[in-house]
């Protein structure tokens, strides 16, 4: 049963994973909340700020505090678990 129970896990995870890609986007974590949001997988960098308004960056020096009005925390990208 575990071994069917972990092929099964296995096969829920990549056909997951092959949606997102077809889709374009991957999954982000808000660290204050832990909530979940797809996002563009164009970028490995997104902020949100209070008003549910995110940016997206490639940038990995890019802070837009001080930049851009308002307060923004940075999200936490999720990788899928083997």
């Amino acid at each position: 049963m575990a071994t069917v129970a972990n092929a099964q896990r296995g096969a829920n995870q990549s056909a997951f994973g092959e949606g997102q890609i077809i889709r374009g986007v991957q999954t982000f974590r808000d660290p204050t909340t832990g909530k979940t949001m797809e996002l563009s997988n164009q970028y490995d960098h997104a902020w949100l700020n209070g008003n549910n308004e995110y940016v997206l960056s490639d940038d990995p020096n890019f802070n837009p505090n001080g930049k851009l009005d308002g307060s923004w925390n940075q999200l936490q990208v999720v990788r899928p678990t083997p």
